[in-house]
């Protein structure tokens, strides 16, 4: 049984057999709720979560905006986190009018899940116009497969992910991508376990952090081949 003076917060990977060990034993916690892997209720739990599902949706709107159509969603759609920001790209697709295009590869490695995602896509003839990768680490092997390809960023392809860590600007050029706030969540997350630890019988809490696009050299609007100028410069555009 705990001490009703300490609690605890869950980050990472965790499922509800975890999360009902937790009950059983009377442990105050509260759970960073993206990284939950299979079937759980939230709302018997104190929960937080970031906005990727709407989050991944404006960047999907954001790069229909900019005139493209053929966009690919890169990523292991077996993790949820990465399962929610495939929902959130699916459903922009489809309000646009467009058919969703997956690139799925299951793997650890998320830079591998970049490259061999773009591999196949290319090798299957598909010409896209810009690719939404699940992470930054992702984008990372999305760059290695189309600079192996001969395909220039953002000038033949267009590149976003979501994260926002020191690798996305470490890329050449800087990746486009959905910022998260992990110091927010951290915070969140702590504030929830110290009034559960002041008042047990609280109902369930919820709070969401928003995220936000940050645009960077990877994106640019979309040409007609025949109206392409070399060196041209797009970056200039904000997204509003």
């Amino acid at each position: 049984r705990c001490d009703t003076g300490a609690g605890m917060f869950l980050v990472g990977m965790n499922h509800q057999n975890l999360l009902e060990l937790l009950v059983t034993r009377n442990t105050h916690f509260s759970v960073f709720g993206d990284t939950v892997q299979g079937d759980w209720n939230p709302k018997q739990h104190d929960v937080v979560w970031i906005e990727d599902i709407e989050g991944a949706g404006e960047m999907t709107r954001y790069l229909l905006s900019q005139g493209h159509r053929n966009i690919w969603y890169v990523a292991n759609s077996k993790l949820t986190w990465f399962a929610r920001r495939r929902q959130g790209y699916t459903r922009a697709m489809e309000e646009a009018g467009l058919e969703p295009l997956i690139g799925d590869i299951e793997s650890d490695d998320e830079r591998e899940v970049g490259f061999l995602a773009v591999r196949r896509i290319l090798n299957q003839g598909n010409a896209p116009d810009a690719i939404f990768a699940g992470s930054d680490a992702m984008a990372h092997g999305i760059y290695d497969a189309l600079l192996t390809a001969g395909l220039r960023i953002p000038a033949d392809v267009s590149v976003a992910a979501f994260n926002d860590t020191p690798e996305a600007i470490m890329l050449q050029p800087p990746v486009t991508t959905v910022r998260v706030f992990p110091e927010q969540v951290g915070r969140a997350l702590s504030e929830m376990v110290i009034s559960r630890i002041e008042n047990s019988i609280l109902p369930p809490q919820e709070y969401t952090i928003a995220t936000q696009i940050v645009a960077r050299q990877s994106c640019q609007p979309r040409v007609p081949i025949a109206d392409r100028i070399v060196g041209a410069d797009f970056t200039k555009r904000a997204w509003r």
